[in-house]
């Protein structure tokens, strides 16, 4: 029988992270995990570093971990889920999402996953349980085979990457709102830049020559166990939009991540975002089509 455990202990949330490898190592481009690295990112970036504790959960089937599942019903009004199932236990996503639901608050009766038609297996199981999905794409979801991006001569940089640092951090916590309306403070970088989990994490603040003026910052979160890498957060001052500097900065990143053996690069955004066309003429290909499924739950 299949249980969901909640991650209380940093063994567990390796264990998460190992999850997630193993997950991107397998997506390529028919699959399209959902919660890219967010556990990191959460833990050290958006408040106590302890709450990933609160959602995290692992799947586990037998004496064996076969996915997880990330329950947002912490946040009032806010009762959202991710699920992701290893590789070869697709057919166990009905069992899977029945038991995601006995985890809603007896004070939430309502429950929402944001899934991609790439998972098939998921899209189906969701459908045969009665969630409904809403009529519009909710997210843009697109990913690059490294192996067919073409290196770009790009020697000639209007501006400079700088890897994130304790002397950038003031300016980068000043505008860390701009991509997302989430903001981090200092203190808060300086925790996630000062733990071992910042190897996840490829930080870029991008600065204009000469006078070394910030312009804006993007994140790569490199998994080197299965040689990929999602793309978040990415984001240029609004003066300086349309002036290719964020085409630059990331196809300077995938030319880098290529010459690394890395495979696949990975974005998500909103489907209205316009970012989304910088992704398709940086190379990135959309990948399905995103919807908010809901349902409402008894817990009589």
């Amino acid at each position: 029988m299949m249980q969901l455990v909640q991650v209380k202990t940093e063994e567990m949330f390796w264990e998460l992270l190992g999850l997630e490898s193993i997950v991107y190592a397998n997506a390529r481009l028919d699959r399209f995990p959902m919660h890219p690295q967010s556990a990191v990112a959460d833990r050290f970036l958006f408040g106590n570093p302890d709450e990933v504790f609160r959602y995290a959960c692992l799947l586990k089937l037998e004496n064996k971990y076969i996915g997880y599942a990330n329950a947002y019903h912490i946040y009032p009004g806010e009762p959202k889920f991710s699920l992701v199932l290893l590789p070869g236990y697709e057919q166990l996503y009905i069992e899977a999402l029945a038991l995601l639901e006995t985890l809603t608050a007896p004070e939430n009766n309502h429950i929402a996953l944001h899934i991609n038609t790439v998972d098939t297996e998921l899209f189906k199981a969701a459908e045969q349980l009665d969630y409904q999905h809403s009529l519009n794409e909710s997210r843009w979801q697109a990913a690059l085979s490294l192996e067919n991006h073409l290196e770009k001569d790009i020697e000639n940089l209007s501006e400079s990457l700088e890897r994130l640092t304790k002397e950038n951090i003031p300016i980068r916590a000043e505008y860390s709102a701009l991509p997302t309306g989430y903001a981090v403070t200092e203190k808060e970088y300086e925790a996630f830049l000062g733990n071992e989990y910042y190897q996840n994490a490829e930080e870029y603040v991008i600065h204009l020559k000469p006078n070394n003026e910030i312009a804006g910052f993007l994140t790569w979160w490199v998994d080197e166990t299965a040689k990929t890498a999602p793309l978040e957060a990415v984001a240029t001052l609004p003066e300086l939009w349309r002036q290719g500097i964020m085409y630059r900065a990331i196809t300077d990143g995938l030319d880098k991540l290529k010459l690394r053996g890395f495979q696949y690069a990975y974005v998500s955004t909103g489907s209205e975002n316009p970012a989304r066309f910088l992704y398709q003429k940086v190379g990135f290909q959309k990948l399905g089509e995103v919807y908010l499924f809901e349902k409402e739950v008894s817990h009589v």
